[in-house]
């Protein structure tokens, strides 16, 4: 079980899933690393670890493998907020 975040701020942007095991986040680390996703998994209390994505080129591929063909059952207000934020994303590389 597990619970996503896919944010933005001044700073940074940041795609995260919390989930009570360790174990679970870290071999879904591996295998996104065997796709050139990369990420990190973090502790945050004994019981509540993070698995986070902050490069932009893995948060695509990661969502593009999240949301890999139209019309797929997801939250569509999550996707909306998600191609939003990677569009930004993509306009701030662009421009520099």
């Amino acid at each position: 079980d597990g619970d996503g975040c896919f944010y933005q701020n001044k700073n940074s942007t940041c795609m995260h899933i919390t989930c009570a095991s360790e174990e679970t986040l870290i071999w879904v680390s591996k295998r996104l690393s065997e796709h050139d996703i990369h990420t990190r998994v973090s502790k945050e209390t004994d019981k509540k670890f993070r698995l986070n994505c902050t490069d932009s080129a893995s948060m695509q591929k990661l969502v593009s493998c999240l949301y890999y063909k139209e019309n797929i059952f997801c939250l569509q207000r999550k996707l909306e907020k998600v191609k939003y934020i990677l569009a930004s994303l993509d306009r701030n590389i662009e421009e520099n």
